[in-house]
């Protein structure tokens, strides 16, 4: 009874522990990584917490550490619309095949998301590795957060 308790203890600690992802950043001088807490994921860089994205309704919203909004991202049609924090348009995101295109306020390609096996692949413009998400589902780049890190790095 006691090795079926603990292996069912084990499955579902398994399945659980597999839902969380991590996403590993370097772009613009700025190290990064977020990772899964429920529905919001925590961002840190440098050991230290730098950001939250926070999913409220059909709206995803960018906070700093001190939960400041610095941005947002909803959907419009097919493609993800970034704001900044004074909600003006900053950037887009858009499925093209089996990617995500990243690009900024003026429409210039920004990078890349790329499935790979069991992870996402995230790339810049010149199709440089600039990171990674330990899950295929394809999470977005939090891009209103980066831009407030690389100001305040």
């Amino acid at each position: 009874m006691k090795k079926l308790l603990f292996a069912f203890v084990l499955i579902v600690f398994s399945a659980a522990s597999a839902s969380a992802w991590t996403m590993r950043i370097h772009v613009g001088g700025v190290r990064y990584e977020c990772r899964q807490l429920g529905s919001d994921l925590e961002c840190r860089s440098g050991g230290k917490v730098v950001g939250w994205v926070k999913k409220r309704g059909s709206e995803t919203i960018y906070t700093d550490n001190r939960n400041n909004q610095v941005g947002s991202v909803s959907t419009v049609g097919n493609r993800w619309q970034y704001k900044g924090p004074n909600g003006a348009i900053s950037g887009s995101a858009q499925r093209e095949g089996n990617n995500i295109v990243y690009k900024d306020g003026s429409g210039r390609v920004l990078g890349y998301a790329k499935r790979e096996g069991w992870k996402t692949a995230y790339t810049n413009a010149g199709n440089t590795d600039i990171g990674s998400a330990d899950t295929d589902t394809m999470p977005l780049r939090p891009l209103p957060l980066e831009e407030w890190l690389k100001k305040n790095k």
